[in-house]
């Protein structure tokens, strides 16, 4: 099947996050629930002593999986069959032999199914036999063990929803023998595997394919979530209270938000830990589908930094897993295995400057990444200076060898694709800014930080541009630095469009808490007792034809015909200097509310009105039309 950069990104997610949320989980597991306001931390310990990011498991049992079905890609058998079923049941004996943290209802099959197998049993015959056996000797076999592995099945099988729904309720059978154990899976692996392919989140897409009277039953279930809270299933050690609060914690969380983006995958995965009792396997559940609705470009890097545990090397391993079983195999020659990223072909990857605006950060191509961390060779012409980098921030791919001297923790990569269609980069706001935020991150460590794409043109000037609106000024403005020192930058318009909707914000930001920057100048912006003034089309005319003249671009309070305009602007309104009404901090924002119904305005909607929007399309669609308009305001305004 051949995929969209969307759809990889989201199938990209469904593990990483998992692991995300069982980490976060595993520090908190088996505590109380929380109350909404505790903050959520990958702080490690809980009662088996995991290290910090480490996940527990849920997350292992699910490498396992993985793995055994791209064995079964790359040896040309089918990922269905009882020989990977088999290969399944090794690997969790394998890795329950080495773990400190095995389930009991697990354990307990895994044990029986090793005395089948010494008896000459095939493992998938010896677990299924075992998973019975202990059903039959409990009377019950439906704890959340099964579920909590079932997320790699949705990317191995994305192209088949009938094979799907089988091998999910086959793998689930191999220790949790109970209808309710597998059919949770089989729902929660179909709506995975939705997500993947939608962008959307939903666990009714698998209920008709229930038994008559099951898909009820479930749905009543699914009701139930979604009518409560997390913490309302205390249970969760049961597969149905399990099922129930994950889907609560990612419903609410995709409710709130609208759409499931970064911030309702972190509110997801924060408040299934917040639910109290088994928060490590209910966020490693709820990581899976959320993962797959919002996509690894939404987890934030600090989750992913340290991500470690048994079964694959960090996060890398996990992307890893992930997208070769969506494309049906291994490949060591292409992304992500591959040790070395072939740029040959593109212009400027030796380039390495400082940054502007911080000397403890360089910027450049994908060529210095050898040399980073080491005694760097100067008469090759490089900077000494990349010999004291520690850490690295990556913009595009990159092989696993290439900054070999840089540890794992303190190297970085972000899903960023140099294309300005809004479908390359789902969320590309929160991405440039988490990137900028990493930078800012190592630099507070005090690390020397190397911030590159391949050819430093597009991808890296736009963080480097926003690194430097975080140390102060806007990010335009940053910009601007950079662009004087880096060779050929030039970000496609996507980018400049987020650096001007982050500047925008910020100013919005500074009028609602009634306080400016200092690049913007200390200008108080709240209400006056008195009634706002309202904008008459005459002064829209004039701040629209300002725009225009400056090529629709960000204004700013270093622009001097900002304070001009505005005090022709007053001068109209006879208001006094000292007066908000049309000072150049509203000016700036009435600009921006103006351009927000510009076709070419990427970002939140801003507080336009019709208005706005009619007098914007003079200057679109007639702008002769408007010029005439506005010099004969600013004649009559002279006339006095």
């Amino acid at each position: 099947m051949k995929l969209t950069t969307a759809q990889l990104d989201r199938a990209a997610g469904v593990l990483v996050a998992t692991a995300a949320g069982d980490a976060l989980g595993a520090g908190y597991e088996f505590g109380p629930a929380l109350p909404a306001t505790t903050a959520v931390t990958m702080k490690g310990g809980g009662p088996f002593g995991f290290a910090p990011a480490e996940w527990t498991d849920d997350t292992s049992m699910a490498i396992v999986i993985g793995n055994a079905m791209l064995d079964a890609f790359d040896e040309g058998r089918l990922a269905a069959s009882r020989g990977t079923y088999s290969s399944i049941v090794t690997g969790w004996r394998a890795w329950a032999s080495e773990s400190k943290d095995v389930g009991a209802q697990t354990s307990s099959v895994l044990r029986r199914a090793g005395r089948a197998i010494d008896h000459g049993f095939s493992p998938a015959e010896a677990a299924m036999s075992a998973a019975y056996d202990h059903h039959e000797a409990t009377g019950r076999s439906a704890g959340n063990g099964s579920l909590m592995r079932t997320a790699p099945i949705a990317l191995a099988f994305l192209d088949s929803s009938d094979e799907l729904w089988e091998a999910a309720g086959k793998v689930s059978a191999l220790t949790h023998f109970e209808a309710d154990a597998v059919e949770a899976c089989q729902l929660w692996t179909a709506a995975i595997r939705h997500a993947v392919l939608t962008g959307v989140a939903d666990v009714r897409v698998g209920l008709p394919n229930l038994a008559a009277g099951r898909g009820e039953l479930w749905l009543s279930r699914i009701e139930a979530a979604e009518a409560a809270e997390p913490r309302d299933f205390k249970n969760n050690g049961w597969v149905v209270e399990a099922f129930q609060g994950a889907w609560s914690a990612i419903f609410h969380a995709v409710t709130t938000a609208g759409a499931a983006r970064p911030d309702s995958l972190r509110m997801a995965l924060e408040n299934a830990v917040r639910g109290g009792h088994d928060t490590d396997t209910v966020a490693a559940i709820a990581g899976g589908l959320i993962g797959a609705a919002a996509g690894y470009s939404a987890i934030p890097f600090e989750w992913r930094r340290k991500l470690h545990g048994w079964g694959t090397d960090g996060e890398r391993g996990l992307l890893a897993i992930g997208l070769e079983l969506v494309a049906g195999g291994r490949n060591p020659g292409e992304w992500p295995r591959i040790a070395v990223a072939d740029n040959n072909g593109y212009a400027g990857t030796e380039t390495v400057v400082q940054h502007p605006d911080d000397a403890g950060v360089w910027i450049g191509g994908a060529a210095q990444l050898p040399y980073l961390g080491q005694t760097v060779p100067v008469e090759a012409g490089l900077p000494a200076a990349l010999g004291e980098v520690s850490a690295v921030v990556s913009l595009c791919r990159v092989g696993a060898q290439e900054a070999a001297h840089i540890e794992a923790e303190n190297h970085l990569s972000f899903w960023l694709i140099d294309n300005a269609s809004p479908a390359e980069n789902a969320h590309l706001e929160f991405v440039l800014r988490d990137a900028a935020a990493a930078v800012a991150a190592f630099r507070a460590e005090g690390r020397a930080v190397y911030l590159h794409c391949v050819a430093a043109h597009s991808r890296t000037p736009a963080v480097a541009a926003l690194y430097g609106a975080l140390l102060g000024g806007t990010a335009m403005k940053s910009l601007d630095r950079v662009a004087a020192v880096l060779p050929n930058a030039n970000p496609n318009t996507a980018f400049v469009q987020a650096l001007r909707c982050h500047d925008a914000a910020e100013i919005d930001k500074s009028a609602k808490t009634g306080e400016t920057n200092k690049s913007q100048e200390k200008v108080s912006m709240k209400q006056s007792a008195k009634p706002m003034v309202r904008w008459e089309e005459d002064e829209l005319i004039l701040v629209c034809q300002f725009l225009q003249e400056v090529g629709w671009q960000r204004l700013s309070l270093s622009n001097k015909g900002v304070t001009e305009l505005s005090n022709v602007l007053r001068t109209m309104r006879s208001v006094g200097a000292d007066s908000k009404v049309r000072s150049p901090s509203s000016v700036i924002l009435k600009a921006w509310d103006l351009y927000s119904f510009h076709p070419d305005y990427v970002g939140a909607a801003h507080q336009g009105t019709k208005m706005d929007q009619a007098v914007l399309h003079i200057f679109l669609f007639d702008p002769a039309k408007g010029a005439k308009k506005a010099a004969a305001i600013r004649a009559a305004h002279a006339a006095g």
